[in-house]
């Protein structure tokens, strides 16, 4: 691959420099730099070059994106090693009259904490499965659920109601023949017993 190269001539990839530069690319970046630092490098390619190889070659894009997940991992012991030290948090200043006294330095402070929200960014951007803010739970397998309710039968009636009507709103044509059915008589409430009144 002939690409242009940083002092305006023209550079050839191709052969064994092209999979040492690719190894040396990806072995630099799994270590923690930015592809922008490493290009910086004057022997080295300009980043667009890089990500024409990605987009290239499924080879060499697959082990950029895992080198990519390194870099990540990396980051991710700087953020404790940026948080954990303190040295120059504290600095000594002098009071109007003379007088030394210890401080909390915040520009440190700030710079510290821009350092750990600028990576953690990037790491959630980059590997969302790896460093995103939102958990996601992924659930394989087949779940069998069960779920029995006891109608009452006037429920039932209502249902089957209700399925009746909305087939009859949508057009359906239920086919079925007519069946006699003997419908029982309530039955009938008995007379009232004649109570006696005293004296009768």
């Amino acid at each position: 691959m002939t690409v242009q190269g940083k002092g305006g001539c023209p550079k050839v990839w191709e052969g064994e420099a092209l999979q040492l530069m690719q190894a040396e690319v990806l072995s630099r970046l799994a270590e923690g730099e930015t592809l922008t630092d490493i290009c910086r490098d004057p022997d080295y390619p300009a980043t667009k070059t890089v990500r024409e190889w990605v987009s290239e070659s499924s080879l060499f894009g697959a082990s950029y994106a895992l080198a990519r997940v390194a870099q990540m991992q990396q980051w991710a012991d700087e953020i404790i090693s940026i948080a954990d030290d303190d040295t120059l948090d504290v600095v000594t200043k002098r009071t109007p009259q003379g007088r030394e006294y210890e401080a909390l330095d915040q520009q440190n402070v700030q710079r510290a904490r821009l350092r750990i929200d600028t990576r953690k960014f990037l790491m959630a951007k980059i590997a969302p499965a790896l460093y995103g803010d939102r958990v996601q739970h992924e659930v394989t397998g087949m779940v069998a659920h069960e779920h029995s309710v006891s109608l009452t039968d006037r429920e039932r009636m209502r249902r089957f109601a209700l399925f009746l009507s909305e087939d009859q709103q949508a057009g359906a044509i239920i086919e079925a023949e007519p069946v006699a059915v003997d419908i029982p008589s309530l039955p009938a409430s008995e007379p009232e017993a004649a109570v006696e009144q005293p004296g009768e």
